[in-house]
């Protein structure tokens, strides 16, 4: 069943190939759209080809279409989950609300679909509570103008616990581009199958399991992802190399998910950088497209939340700060693979969420979304929020993961190049070397020995960073009580369109946005942009 209305929208906007003698270039339609803050924690845990994003507060969708004839329908994309899946037109997801917006597959009416009853059923859940089942199938893929036969896929029959009204994240398809070995059937003891990006390079699409990703920054209205290249014009140098690592604690030694070492975070203004973790730290992050916040330790969380004056709101659990926070000269720097490896600058500007023009303290003051959580299993996920400053280039057959500084708004022609063995083109050196991981969880340092010039003075309140808090008078009140729940101390109005929480919870709109324009290399590779 083909979607009505945002699939009518993007292919209003396809552009027409453009003939380059090596690769050429085509158009993939592609959308950003605004989405719930309380669904924004979808997470489970030269050939180039391009896929969905998860962004902050927006899902990153791109159209497919799946048998034959072909039936067009939109998907996001999720590095850190690795099955192709879609709705059927026949199941509860499209029931209510339907699937008009997204689009489904009636596989009914597809002749080339053959139904897979050797891999069994289907049965997926994501870290946000939502579970989907349904079968496995074979059938004719179409990404942009290149076309996979064959592809094994899924079709959602049934769902449960879906997040809110379903509309943003629960009944649209997902394309997961990890490890084969990370597929859900695998979890349940079976045997991989060769998911899109395998497809993709077996097919001849791509020369290596590889893509680079780059989301630009939180007002951007596109990002990109890039299979089997590297766009040198989307990072700022030096592109530095890391190997992967295990990720799971039941199983630390198995790679089968895109996670690398952190070893640092410290906050930088003007004045210098003081440390916020351990000097000894050595924990995996999972760098995630389908994770919209960062996720840390809740200690590591919790030594930030303060930093900033943050309090928690009782029904999303997301951290609240003052708006004008934003305007705060201060970056976050996360390292990783220790001091000879990248660090990322993180503005706290991107990680504050764009006001809603109705969540407020009880004084007054605008609230507004704080995008660093705690977890409380120990685990650092770097989701979207992060992403958008950094360029990443993830190569699934090397075990590999580079980083960069993202080239944000970088105008000016692409620079693409094809990787086609295991090093990555334009990296600094060599992989470097992986850090012992430890046995025990990460810690938070006292005070650091030089205290820094407060970035967030006269913002909300007054820090100092051994985490204490002094109040500001005349602004949002940030007491001991808020920091488990807001307690009625923000203030919610009412607005067209809005999904109001309870007892003092944010209050946020779901906005469509604007369908944006992407463009794919085809040929050797193919570009999401």
């Amino acid at each position: 069943m083909a979607p009505t209305s945002l699939y009518a929208t993007l292919a209003a906007l396809a552009i027409l190939p453009c003939s380059l003698a090596e690769p050429k270039v085509f158009g993939l339609k592609f959308a950003k759209v605004k989405k719930d803050l309380a669904q924004s924690g979808l997470q489970r845990r030269a050939n180039t080809v391009s896929e969905p994003l998860y962004n902050g507060q927006n899902l990153y969708i791109a159209n497919i279409s799946i048998g034959t004839p072909p039936q067009e329908m939109s998907v996001q994309l999720d590095t850190g989950s690795s099955d192709l899946w879609v709705p059927a037109s026949q199941s509860n997801i499209c029931q209510e609300p339907s699937c008009d917006a997204w689009g489904s597959f009636d596989y009914k009416a597809s002749t080339s679909f053959v139904e897979l009853d050797d891999l069994g059923d289907f049965d997926i859940s994501y870290g946000d509570g939502s579970q989907y089942s349904g079968a496995y199938f074979s059938d004719n893929l179409a990404i942009g103008d290149s076309s996979l036969k064959g592809v094994t896929m899924a079709v959602a029959i049934s769902a449960q616990n879906l997040v809110g009204d379903g509309s943003a994240i629960g009944n649209n398809g997902l394309m997961g581009i990890g490890f084969d070995t990370n597929e859900a059937r695998v979890d349940q003891g079976e045997r991989a199958y060769l998911g899109v990006v395998s497809q993709l390079k077996k097919q001849g699409l791509i020369k290596t399991l590889s893509y680079s990703l780059w989301l630009d920054d939180e007002d951007a209205q596109t990002g990109s992802i890039l299979f089997g290249g590297v766009d040198t014009s989307k990072y700022v140098a030096p592109l530095i190399a890391l190997p992967m690592v295990g990720f799971e604690a039941r199983d630390p030694t198995t790679v089968n998910e895109v996670a690398i070492e952190m070893t640092s975070i410290g906050l930088t203004t003007d004045s210098g950088t003081s440390s916020l973790t351990d000097s000894k730290l050595v924990v995996p992050a999972l760098l995630d497209s389908g994770t919209t916040l960062i996720q840390l330790p809740t200690d590591m969380a919790q030594k930030i939340q303060d930093s900033v004056g943050a309090v928690l709101d009782a029904n999303s659990a997301q951290p609240l700060v003052a708006c004008n926070l934003s305007t705060a000269k201060a970056t976050y720097v996360f390292g990783f693979g220790g001091s000879s490896g990248p660090k990322i600058n993180v503005p706290v500007s991107q990680l504050i969420d764009p006001p809603d023009g109705v969540t407020a303290f009880a004084d007054g003051t605008p609230a507004c979304g704080f995008d660093i959580i705690g977890n409380d299993e120990g685990q650092v996920i770097l989701g979207d929020s992060f992403l958008r400053s950094a360029y990443v280039v993830y190569h699934l057959g090397a075990k590999t993961i580079a980083l960069a500084n993202a080239n944000i708004n970088p105008g000016g022609s692409s620079d693409i190049q094809e990787i086609t063995s295991n090093q990555i083109p334009s990296i600094q050196g060599n992989v470097l070397s992986s850090v012992a991981l430890p046995e025990s969880q990460p810690t938070i340092t006292a005070a650091p020995t030089t205290e820094i010039e407060d970035p967030f003075a006269g913002l909300f309140a007054t820090t100092t960073f051994d985490g204490t808090l002094t109040e500001n008078p005349g602004k949002a009140s940030f007491t001991a009580e808020s920091s488990v729940g807001l307690n009625g101390a923000v203030s919610t109005g009412k607005s067209t369109g809005a999904a109001a929480s309870t007892k003092g919870g944010m209050e946020v709109l779901a906005v469509v946005g604007v369908a944006t324009l992407l463009s794919v290399l085809g040929g050797s590779m193919f570009l999401l942009a």
